[in-house]
């Protein structure tokens, strides 16, 4: 009786000490380092800098899930859904007019790069070479759009509504003295259209995955752009430390040379 109690003591023991280990175990977002964190961005220069983190994330026992896309809606329906932990693609004029348009409950979480519009022609050197009637291609989507229209004005070669800003649409044109002849395309398809039409205001980072150079387009954006990408969350998560660090590791020294190296001017620090 008495070594069926000394064994019933040592094995409460165990028991109590297995419990209390457990205990002082892994914070809930020290699991969550260890899970992948599944993290979407269009391709090209957003999914390749992806990359970079991911390796460096890894360092710090971050596991980072990479999902590509190759188009502008796809992964914030993605991120609503769950289906991400965050998404890296998107600029705040584009972020705000997705929310308003479809009641998301995303919060941005920080800046990262800009990549750069270029307005670009394989048929003119010059925009005074560019003839009336002219057919010019801008992104199809709302904001995008409104930066191609800003690359135009920028040129003199139409003139907007005061104050419209990236919300820009064609209906703000309200000067157009060439008679340009304004086509809305999807942005993957913008680098392809350059063939057919005079004139191609193009995203940077489809600038970069067609292989072209910023170097060789007519007019550039302003590296003072307010389009720089942001870190997005659903508005839950914005206070999360994991996701958080992920946003130090874009801004690191070490990324930062990465962007330098690959991309020379092609993509510039947003922060």
């Amino acid at each position: 009786m008495k070594r069926s109690k000394v064994l019933l003591t040592f094995l409460f023991s165990i028991l109590t000490a297995a419990a209390v280990f457990a205990g002082c175990g892994s914070s809930p977002e020290d699991t969550q380092s260890a899970k992948p964190i599944k993290i979407g961005a269009t391709a090209g220069p957003n999914a390749e800098i992806l990359e970079e983190v991911q390796k460096e994330a890894k360092k710090e026992g971050i596991n980072i899930e990479i999902v590509e896309f190759n188009e502008y809606i796809q992964p914030n329906v993605a991120l609503a859904n769950k289906d991400l932990a965050m998404n890296v693609y998107q600029h705040e004029q584009f972020l705000k007019n997705s929310i308003k348009n479809n009641n998301y409950e995303f919060t941005s979480i920080g800046a990262t790069y800009l990549l750069p519009y270029g307005l670009f022609s394989n048929r003119y050197k010059s925009f005074t070479e560019v003839p009336d009637g002219s057919k010019v291609a801008i992104p199809n989507d709302p904001t995008n759009g409104g930066r191609g229209l800003a690359l135009l004005e920028k040129a003199g070669l139409i003139r907007l509504k005061p104050g419209v800003g990236a919300a820009a649409g064609v209906n703000d044109v309200i000067e157009n003295k060439h008679n340009l002849q304004i086509i809305e395309l999807e942005a993957a398809q913008l680098p392809r259209a350059l063939n057919d039409l005079d004139l191609v205001a193009i995203p940077g980072n489809y600038v970069l995955s067609a292989g072209l150079n910023l170097k060789d387009a007519l007019l550039v954006e302003d590296n003072k752009s307010p389009f720089t990408i942001v870190a997005v969350v659903r508005s839950e998560d914005k206070d999360n430390a994991v996701y958080k660090k992920i946003v130090q590791i874009y801004q690191s020294d070490a990324v930062r040379q990465f962007v330098t190296n690959k991309y020379g001017g092609n993509v510039v620090p947003g922060f």
